[in-house]
């Protein structure tokens, strides 16, 4: 379920603007938006719990 939500975030983040101000330079290769990805996730999965992040 977490890869799940965080491919939902990836594929937001990547489409809207925010991914604009995500550094993916050769270095990073995309790891910053990745974990953004994942911090959603677990915010929606602690959401869906009940609880929050």
């Amino acid at each position: 379920m977490r890869d799940w939500f965080a491919g939902q975030a990836l594929a937001g983040i990547l489409a809207g603007h925010f991914a604009d101000t995500i550094p993916h330079d050769d270095i990073s290769g995309g790891g910053q938006a990745a974990y953004f990805a994942y911090q959603y996730a677990d915010a929606m999965l602690a959401a869906r719990e009940g609880g929050a992040a």
